[in-house]
């Protein structure tokens, strides 16, 4: 098999994935549509033999990321790492952990006895109303499972700045999904005239 067959094939593999991560990025189909295209040109060309299958991956995500976040830096769209204020004290506001986000989904899902595509509607509604350079980095490390490092590289970022991103990605996204729980159970509860809590206060 040749190289640019080889490169066929993984690339065919990854679309989903490209396709997805665009749309998330740009929030457009068209725009998303026109960047999946223009990456996929420019890495046929530098492909090189030996890649693998999940190697490939990271790798032509890498190139997706990289010409997006390049294309906001460039228009004046994309906040300097180096100019943002300092998070704080974290420990005064610390990030759920793994248990108090899935305590925290299995709520949103009981909601109307929501379907597992509706709450993965929730969770996506909600990633999408998020500045774009924290949902990419919600989408390399939470998604995707690039190392932190892996994802620093990607985004021409220092490890922490993309700690910075992280943290404040997971923050805001935790704030509107505790929102969506919220207006979820008032809704419900104008419905039943009953008052059903959730344990978020």
């Amino acid at each position: 098999m040749t190289p640019q067959a080889t490169f066929e094939e993984l690339v065919t593999r990854e679309l989903d994935v490209l396709y997805d991560g665009a749309q998330l990025l740009t929030g457009e189909d068209a725009r998303a549509e026109a960047l999946v295209l223009s990456v996929v040109v420019d890495a046929s060309r530098r492909y090189e033999r030996g890649v693998d299958g999940f190697t490939f991956r990271k790798w032509i995500v890498s190139q997706l990321v990289q010409r997006y976040l390049d294309h906001l830096f460039e228009i004046g769209e994309l906040p300097d790492p180096a100019a943002q204020s300092p998070i704080g004290d974290r420990a005064e506001s610390p990030v759920p952990d793994e248990a108090q986000m899935s305590h925290l989904l299995n709520n949103l899902a009981s909601l109307d006895d929501a379907a597992p595509d509706e709450l993965g509607t929730v969770v996506r509604r909600a990633m999408e109303a998020l500045p774009v350079h924290l949902r990419a980095a919600l989408w390399l490390v939470d998604m995707l499972e690039f190392t932190y490092a892996e994802a620093a590289n990607t985004a021409d970022l220092t490890l922490r700045e993309l700690q910075d991103w992280l943290y404040r990605a997971r923050r805001e996204l935790q704030a509107r999904l505790v929102l969506s729980l919220r207006d979820g159970a008032c809704g419900r509860r104008s419905a039943t005239g009953t008052s059903e809590g959730f344990g978020v206060h």
